[in-house]
């Protein structure tokens, strides 16, 4: 915990668990709309995909921005 992250620390075990679970319901609701008739379905999911990809977006330049701080050696402070 803390400043020393090992890999039996929880949270690292419920995010690396996270990093499969999520895609693999995504692809099984994606799976289940595409074979389904429900045209309020298909654009349910459409949208929810859309969101994500912008959430997903968000965050990667938001990386990157973190990673060039982390590159420049610049100090980091938290916001406040």
């Amino acid at each position: 915990m803390g400043n020393a992250p090992s890999f039996t620390d929880p949270f690292l075990q419920f995010w690396t668990f996270g990093c499969y679970l999520v895609p693999l319901a995504l692809l099984e609701l994606y799976l289940r709309a595409r074979d389904g008739r429900s045209r309020l379905g298909k654009g349910v999911l459409a949208c929810a995909l859309i969101v994500i990809a912008l959430i997903m977006g968000v965050g990667i330049v938001g990386f990157g921005m973190f990673s060039q701080m982390i590159i420049s050696g610049a100090p980091l402070q938290l916001p406040g």
